[in-house]
């Protein structure tokens, strides 16, 4: 679900109020995005609309592509080695 994703992918994860802060946003989006693209294609045509799009798409990917590497990993303790029945 994206709205847990920055809880997974920044150290530490976010807390409840900044969580809900992203949820918002994102539904936010959800809505306004379309409302915008439709807006763009009646007053430019479909063409700025498209580009508009591919625009945000592209920066979405360079986003995600920037904050990569790390996801799901906590900074803090290292993980335990595994020990098992055999072992010291």
């Amino acid at each position: 679900m994206p709205p847990l994703l920055p809880g997974q992918i920044l150290p530490g994860g976010l807390s409840r109020r900044r969580r809900g802060r992203y949820r918002f946003v994102l539904d936010a989006g959800f809505v306004a995005g379309p409302v915008g693209l439709t807006a763009i294609a009646e007053a430019a045509g479909s063409g700025a609309a498209g580009m508009v799009g591919a625009l945000t798409a592209g920066a979405a990917l360079l986003s995600a592509a920037a904050g990569g590497g790390r996801r799901g990993e906590r900074r803090g303790r290292p993980p335990r080695e595994a020990t098992g029945p055999t072992e010291g």
